[in-house]
């Protein structure tokens, strides 16, 4: 989190990947969905080894190679937007 605990302004910082890096996937979950910066997350691969209810699931899982990267988009989220990610 960026900025004071608990303080309104507090944004949490969300590494999206996959089908969440899209705007329009977040738009209906997130109020008012700031733009987001591309970003990479370092010694980390998306894994498909989970069922999911669209087909599959991807996670993320550390590696020891710093070659190692997975593409994404990062988020300045409130706590309330970030809220609507859960459901």
């Amino acid at each position: 989190m960026t900025g004071d605990r608990g303080s309104a302004t507090a944004k949490i910082l969300y590494f999206a990947y996959g089908s969440n890096m899209s705007s329009a996937r977040l738009r209906p979950r997130v109020t008012d969905l700031p733009a987001g910066k591309v970003a990479r997350l370092p010694s980390y691969v998306r894994a498909f080894d989970k069922a999911g209810t669209h087909g599959g699931k991807t996670n993320i899982r550390k590696t020891a190679s710093p070659q190692d990267y997975v593409p994404g988009v990062v988020f300045a989220l409130t706590p309330a937007q970030f809220s609507g990610l859960a459901d």
